[in-house]
């Protein structure tokens, strides 16, 4: 039951992904900036788009990232279903990165760009992102706590 909830919830959060760019390129595009939370973030739309990886990483050679993104997302996938990976906060973590991929994958495959939107107020340098992005950024923060203070005790402890 717990890996059926964890790929509804990776549904969603797709869903959630493609939705609010549909909304970004709708109502932001004709406007570039709107104000969301002021003094946290607001919603800035980027023209071209981003034709590359985080921090604009390999731009212009979608080839290659829709090649490693895919490939990563099937290893993910496989992880999941084959239950090789059984611990719930490892899972949720794997969802939350595969679902972010696949929300920029799409973006890729789509139109050759991933379209990001939300800006922090805060902190202007720091790169514009998507919900997609979010996604990835937490899975991977909750995969290396898994990594770093649960894996090896779950071990231990099963020896024990």
């Amino acid at each position: 039951m717990f890996y059926i909830i964890s790929g509804l919830i990776g549904v969603l959060l797709v869903a959630a992904d493609q939705l609010s760019k549909v909304w970004a390129v709708r109502f932001l595009e004709p406007v570039g900036t709107m104000s969301g939370v002021p003094g946290l973030f607001n919603f800035t739309f980027l023209e071209n788009g981003n034709t590359g990886g985080a921090w604009g990483i390999f731009s212009g050679r979608q080839g290659m990232l829709i090649l490693l993104s895919a490939v990563l997302m099937l290893v993910i996938l496989y992880l999941i279903i084959s239950k090789k990976i059984t611990n719930h906060m490892a899972v949720v973590s794997l969802v939350l990165v595969l679902a972010g991929g696949i929300g920029n994958l799409i973006d890729r495959l789509r139109q050759g760009f991933v379209v990001d939107f939300i800006q922090f107020d805060f902190w202007k340098s720091f790169p514009i992102f998507n919900v997609a992005d979010i996604c990835v950024t937490i899975g991977i923060i909750l995969f290396c706590v898994y990594i770093l203070f649960i894996d090896g005790k779950e071990k231990k402890e099963k020896a024990a």
